[in-house]
């Protein structure tokens, strides 16, 4: 329904309606993006408080009659009037103190799943977009069994877009049922392109401002983590990151030299898509490495071997990086988790406290940086935002510090009272 009575907030967020009926109301801050003066828009963002409010009777200003007939001061007369933060020009000097309503607004998480597209990207490569990320994804292929698994699915970093590498024999044309774990469930009928087909390599849109398209051929690539000529950070692995799932390497034809020196190191897997690939050494301040992958040394689902790739770089010195630390000084209530943003914003790491309530950022590029606290009310590691029909409030986001520096080789310590609003350094 449309609301009583509204009014324009001003750039600080604060607000004052006037003229309002004596009796409780509901009061909620809307960003009316169709003008209509409802919440009807999933991109709407909307606060509220969880009670009713009474409005707050004004006393006006005391006028002296000029007349002279009488030099009593007039009666006040009372306005009704609901404000909500600080109204710049509105002071008092006597009576009670004028209510302040703060409310936080969010735009509401769209819990509905749905898939938003699918495609054969190439073959053997089966493409799943959701609306939102996936927990679980059941695919059943209509019409045709199998003696053994015939996929391998990689939910990728974000969990929305689910890749299916096919592992058999599967026909030309497929029809999937698939299912998520909800009451919907989507059919869809994908055709699975040529193994000699051209592989689209730009990755990019169409239209205007887009890449130009190019072609590639079927085959094992892969690319490093950091790019090549590049040099990982102390203590971090050298990443080799594959086009195609792996079944198989050999080992021999892996090299990694330190000074034209061929030394030892370690290589694991821990994805599930076997993809990529971890080299881990201790790489040591000014030492020239050269990480040399023979041709045929992996082979991939597809019965393809990679041609020869390297990297070259030098190792970096564990004192041009900066650390950040924040230091809780007392428990709090609630559990909470402590996010690491760069300067524009962009969430980098997100960590819970220790048993001594500390949380460390270590191997950070010199620059600027946000720290903020998420009370996690529901313990599931992240920020939650809130539902309006529910009276569910978005969990608070506490900023401890923007903008803090962070300089190589040296360690810049926050300290934080989460019972107290109070910032306690640096």
């Amino acid at each position: 329904t449309i609301p009583d009575y509204f009014t324009r907030s001003t750039e600080d967020g604060s607000f004052l309606i006037k003229h309002v009926g004596n009796r409780p109301y509901k009061i909620f801050a809307l960003k009316d993006e169709n003008a209509n003066y409802k919440f009807d828009v999933p991109e709407e963002k909307i606060g509220f408080l969880d009670t009713l409010i009474l409005p707050y009777a004004l006393p006006a200003p005391i006028i002296a009659d000029t007349t002279g007939a009488d030099t009593t001061a007039l009666e006040p007369t009372l306005v009704d009037s609901v404000l909500t933060d600080t109204i710049s020009s509105l002071k008092r000097t006597s009576g009670p103190p004028i209510p302040s309503y703060e409310m936080r607004m969010f735009v509401e998480t769209d819990t509905t799943q749905f898939l938003k597209k699918s495609y054969c990207e190439h073959f053997g490569k089966l493409v799943f977009v959701y609306n939102r990320p996936v927990q679980e994804l059941k695919i059943e292929m209509k019409g045709s069994s199998f003696k053994k698994e015939w996929m391998l699915k990689d939910f990728g970093v974000f969990g929305d877009t689910v890749t299916i590498w096919t592992m058999d024999q599967v026909p030309d044309t497929m029809n999937l049922l698939l299912d998520v774990g909800k009451a919907a469930k989507d059919t869809v009928e994908l055709v699975m392109k040529e193994r000699t087909e051209e592989v689209d390599a730009s990755g990019g849109s169409s239209g205007k401002g887009a890449r130009k398209k190019t072609k590639e051929k079927f085959a094992l690539t892969a690319k490093f983590n950091p790019p090549k000529g590049r040099s990982p950070k102390p203590q971090s692995p050298l990443s080799l990151v594959w086009n195609h799932p792996v079944v198989g390497l050999e080992l021999s034809r892996i090299k990694l030299y330190e000074d034209s020196i061929r030394v030892k190191y370690d290589i694991n897997s821990t994805d599930p898509a076997l993809r990529r690939f971890d080299i881990t050494y201790p790489w040591k301040k000014g030492k020239n490495y050269r990480f040399l992958v023979l041709d045929s040394a992996f082979t991939d689902l597809y019965e393809l071997w990679n041609d020869t790739v390297e990297t070259t770089f030098t190792g970096t010195d564990k004192d041009a990086f900066g650390e950040l630390s924040l230091n809780v000084s007392e428990a709090p209530k609630t559990q909470v988790v402590v996010e690491l943003l760069n300067s524009s914003n962009v969430i980098l790491e997100r960590k819970p406290l220790n048993d001594k309530g500390i949380v460390l950022f270590s191997r950070l590029n010199p620059g600027k940086y946000h720290v903020q606290v998420v009370t996690d009310l529901n313990a599931n590691g992240s920020w939650d935002s809130g539902r309006y029909s529910e009276k569910l409030q978005p969990e608070p986001i506490k900023v401890i510090q923007k903008d803090t520096e962070v300089r190589a080789n040296w360690n810049m310590e926050l300290e934080w009272n989460p019972n107290s609003e109070t910032k306690l350094s640096p």
